[in-house]
């Protein structure tokens, strides 16, 4: 490229382009905690402000954003360091100790939104490659866990029944779901479903939990312990991100999807303390925050770029948006109704499993990556996913108090602006 005569580096707008991706991303950020909204729902409309502008403006930003192989994979690592963050919030100990209810709403919430989604697929994409409708249901069982928990933190409601059991249930979905896209995967990347290496995916991908767990509850204080003698500067750091990477490393080896690598990664790290100099104590989820910071929102951002808004002049772009968003919450609201137990508030679990956030971006970005999800498709997932986002923390304020404690929840919140 030159200007004036000047030849310029081959890397200039890759790093032109970090900045602006980066900038927008805070940016749509601040302006989301602003308006009380998640901040993966700002980051991912500044991406679609940014993949579209090029339809109200001219500037060709967005053809690079959409484009451009290296933004592309720098934003890649933002998956692997999201979803290795996702496996150190996993609770283990919950897990393994689920109750009854957490694992039949856990069991629901996957396979109701499967039974109402796939018809759906059927009715608004009768000529879609099999393949396509897959990963689309497989999309809909997602359940992010770190919505639903923060709504039930920021209302004083964590230590409540439905509450404990809807974390439970949304670990053993984000995990259940986790093993159906590695087997998911598997079968777009061979082109057919072979019953032996379908098996043989689904107990790697097991096996591949069941070792982090082990490393959890046998080996995690000896690591620590060993990797708090470095005292490099930036070794903790160094250390858990390619934890992370390797194992990604590792599943993609062994047909899993690396995101289940890089999931198994968290779940080794979570409880792995290490000690700084001057003898203070730090979890690993501190260590690689960094990286989160850095990485993650530029995955949102190109993820939200992807998004092609021209799609939507099409009517059946928008009614597959708007039936997708109608199944991906009443499946999960029926998921609620498999709760046993007396005086639980079912509608209240359904509507905390319904947010999909980054999990549900994570799943479309696989299938657009494995090249089954065209712009209208992938646009329709990615309004399903803000959908439930958007919608989930109103709900579930409504769904926990009755019209008049709600009313003195706002007076409250209003008071000392929560």
């Amino acid at each position: 490229m030159h200007i004036d005569g000047h030849m310029m580096d081959p890397i200039s707008p890759i790093m032109l382009g970090i900045v602006i991706i980066l900038v927008a991303a805070k940016i749509g950020g601040e302006l989301a905690r602003r308006f009380n909204q998640p901040v993966v729902l700002g980051e991912l409309m500044m991406g679609v402000v940014l993949g579209n502008a090029v339809l109200f403006t001219g500037w060709d930003f967005s053809k690079m954003l959409q484009e451009n192989p290296s933004l592309l994979h720098i934003s890649a690592f933002g998956a692997l360091i999201l979803l290795c963050r996702v496996g150190i919030e996993t609770d283990v100990a919950a897990m393994m100790e689920a109750k009854l209810s957490s694992s039949l709403v856990a069991a629901g919430g996957v396979i109701a939104p499967c039974a109402l989604g796939y018809p759906i697929t059927l009715y608004f994409l009768p000529d879609a490659h099999p393949h396509t409708r897959l990963i689309i249901i497989t999309a809909l069982c997602a359940t992010s866990i770190g919505i639903t928990s923060r709504v039930f933190e920021d209302l004083g409601k964590l230590q409540m029944p439905e509450a404990r059991i809807v974390l439970g249930a949304a670990i053993i979905d984000d995990v259940l779901g986790l093993l159906i896209l590695s087997v998911v995967t598997s079968i777009i990347a061979t082109g057919a479903f072979d019953a032996d290496d379908t098996l043989r995916i689904a107990v790697s991908a097991a096996a591949f939990i069941f070792m982090a767990v082990m490393i959890i509850l046998k080996i995690a204080h000896i690591l620590g312990e060993y990797i708090s003698r470095f005292h490099a500067e930036g070794m903790k750091l160094v250390w858990a991100v390619s934890v992370c990477f390797m194992l990604a490393y590792i599943a993609d080896g062994i047909g899993l999807a690396p995101i289940m690598g890089a999931f198994a990664a968290g779940m080794i790290l979570k409880d792995i303390k290490v000690t700084d100099l001057h003898g203070h104590e730090h979890e690993m989820d501190e260590m690689i925050r960094p990286a989160y910071l850095i990485f993650v929102p530029m995955f949102f951002v190109t993820m939200g770029s992807q998004v092609r808004l021209e799609a939507f002049f099409d009517g059946s772009a928008v009614l597959l948006a708007v039936g997708l968003s109608v199944v991906a919450v009443l499946g999960k609201l029926a998921s609620g109704l498999c709760a046993v137990g007396k005086n639980l508030n079912r509608l209240c679990i359904g509507v905390a499993m319904v947010p999909r956030a980054e999990v549900g971006i994570i799943f479309a970005s696989m299938g657009l990556s494995l090249g089954v999800l065209n712009e209208t498709t992938y646009s329709a997932l990615i309004i399903m996913v803000m959908f439930t986002t958007f919608i989930t923390p109103p709900l579930l304020k409504w769904a926990l108090y009755t019209p008049e404690e709600f009313r003195e929840y706002e007076r409250e919140a209003a008071r000392y602006e929560i």
